[in-house]
């Protein structure tokens, strides 16, 4: 097996690292993991490797969610003719983090992966991953290397344009501004994986003040033990490839559709999406600033101030009531939220 050259700086962000393979007859299983993962999660990464489906990844798949407190992301691809896995037509490896990186994390699955492929030997992950995990950095002579600090997390959270979604949905783009900013259940469906997620991942840039990726669950299949996470969660922008969701009005206040470019508004949450003058204004500004030239830093700092202004002038919707509490007016009931 190539040999490991290591070097010192630790990542304690990793948690768990595991592989799935799917045999030539179409069982999928976890066949190792280090050092434990408990069995719900377990179920949910087995989903979410889309190994168990017809047409498992042949050419490659990178996805990544969130699951009660943990992100988990997961590569697979084809293993069909090599010698030293010759009963495994598919597998994926696996890593479950504190944080949010799918830049960081996917680099180093790329090389765990190339790492099993190589040697067929669970044990030289081990050994990878564990260097990794002590020392931030690993080189396996011929498959690659890797260094932790080479990924900053911040940069992660700006990888998907701001400019692309608003370009998506035009004027429309408004109803995601307010319903991440009065932290309602935003659920987007798309019928690609890997588009998915992307799109997932850039919708907390509306609401910057807060840097929120927590509230993500970029792949959510419609598992019982998925779902009951998801709703037990409050507050959520989930992810799904399932078309029967459009029809699941109990899961979401909002739903995207990708493909149709199409935002709806659930019956039950109408009255929270009563919009005014402010609102076009808002819905002006988004549009105006992605169409101009440049990155969508711009844009963000300026939806940012925006965002900052009108908490800074809740005032203006406050009135007194009685034993001196503040109650909003009906102008400013769409801000009845904290934020």
């Amino acid at each position: 097996f190539p040999s490991l050259v290591l070097h010192y700086g630790g990542m304690d962000s990793l948690e768990a690292v595991g592989i799935l393979e799917r045999d030539t007859n179409g069982g999928v299983l976890i066949t190792w993991l280090y050092p434990r993962v408990d069995n719900e999660l377990q179920k949910v990464l087995t989903a979410h490797s889309c190994l168990a489906e017809e047409d498992a990844p042949e050419t490659g798949q990178f996805l990544f969610s969130r699951y009660a407190n943990t992100w988990h992301y997961v590569l697979t691809r084809s293993n069909e003719g090599n010698p030293r896995l010759p009963s495994v037509s598919s597998f994926g490896v696996f890593l479950i983090a504190k944080v949010f990186n799918p830049e960081r994390y996917g680099a180093l699955l790329r090389i765990l992966w190339a790492v099993y492929a190589e040697s067929g030997d669970a044990s030289d992950v081990l050994q990878a991953y564990l260097s990794v995990f002590t020392r931030g950095e690993v080189d396996v002579k011929g498959l690659g290397s890797f260094r932790n600090e080479d990924y900053d997390d911040r940069r992660a959270f700006l990888v998907t344009s701001l400019k692309d979604i608003i370009r998506l949905f035009g004027v429309e783009s408004i109803m995601l501004w307010h319903a991440l900013l009065l932290k309602k259940r935003v659920v987007v469906y798309c019928d690609r994986p890997q588009d998915l997620v992307r799109f997932l991942r850039g919708l907390p840039l509306f609401v910057w003040h807060r840097q929120n990726w927590a509230i993500l669950r970029p792949f959510v299949t419609n598992s019982p033990t998925e779902l009951e996470e998801l709703r037990a969660s409050g507050v959520y922008a989930a992810g799904f490839i399932i078309p029967s969701v459009r029809n699941r009005e109990d899961l979401f206040d909002i739903l995207v559709d990708v493909p149709a470019r199409t935002i709806t508004v659930a019956d039950h949450a109408r009255g929270d999406f009563a919009l005014g003058a402010y609102h076009r204004e808002m819905a002006q500004f988004l549009v105006d600033s992605a169409a101009e030239e440049g990155d969508h830093l711009a844009l963000i700092k300026g939806l940012t101030m925006k965002t900052r202004e009108l908490l800074t002038n809740l005032d203006k919707w406050r009135v007194e009531g009685k034993g001196g509490k503040h109650v909003r007016t009906a102008n400013g009931e769409f801000l009845s939220k904290h934020y």
